[in-house]
């Protein structure tokens, strides 16, 4: 009889031992079914997220070519239009001189010594740079009618009219004195002409009297050079 109960006793023994062992068995799978559960899912929304983010990069740099297509283009076209006004510019500069210098004196019985410095050019205008010294015992006026008191005729016969300065119009120099500036004829210069006659007082006969306080003085044939 023992003997029978310690037989059962082993067996139940046995039992619980493959029951408890076939249950942690058991339990372990489904945890691990679980975990590879886990790992897929995110893989999955790893792999989603990736995407999305490769898109929204894509539409940036696609948003950031555009804008600096945007930025470039307008630049570039108001350069291309300032490269072509530059060329016209430089074009039609070619063909004015550079300034001339001069250096020719001339003189009056009355004692005015005027010298033609350089002469300048631009799109609208001929400046005559000059020095003028009065060396007559009272005041003179190198251009005693101011709307006509200088004049300059280049040699195809192009007149270019005197624009008389405001603060002195009539070119006014007191006995003694000296006056350096510029005297400007509205005109471009024109293309064909070689040379320049310059006249101070041309309405003035020219008699050279020693009284003269409007004394007319000509410069001939001041060659253009080019």
């Amino acid at each position: 009889m023992n003997n029978q109960i310690k037989g059962w006793k082993r067996f139940i023994t046995i039992f619980t031992i493959l029951l408890v062992f076939i249950m942690v068995t058991a339990c372990s799978n489904k945890a691990n079914k679980k975990e590879d559960e886990s790992k897929g899912e995110s893989q999955v929304v790893e792999k989603e997220n990736g995407n999305q983010d490769d898109g929204e990069n894509k539409q940036h740099e696609q948003s950031e070519d555009a804008s600096k297509t945007d930025e470039t283009g307008p630049d570039d076209e108001t350069e291309d239009e300032d490269g072509a006004d530059n060329e016209a510019s430089e074009i039609e500069d070619d063909n004015l001189p550079d300034e001339m210098k001069v250096g020719v004196q001339q003189s009056h019985e009355n004692g005015t010594v005027v010298t033609v410095d350089s002469i300048s050019f631009d799109e609208e205008y001929v400046i005559v740079h000059i020095t003028a010294i009065n060396g007559k015992d009272s005041y003179i006026k190198l251009t005693y009618n101011i709307w006509d008191g200088a004049k300059l005729v280049d040699d195809t016969g192009f007149e270019y009219h005197y624009l008389a300065p405001e603060d002195n119009r009539d070119l006014r120099i007191e006995s003694g004195e000296r006056l350096t500036g510029s005297l400007v004829f509205i005109g471009r210069l024109q293309d064909e002409a070689k040379s320049l006659n310059l006249t101070f007082n041309p309405g003035n006969p020219q008699d050279n009297s020693k009284h003269d306080y409007d004394p007319k003085l000509i410069f001939k044939d001041i060659e253009i050079k080019r």
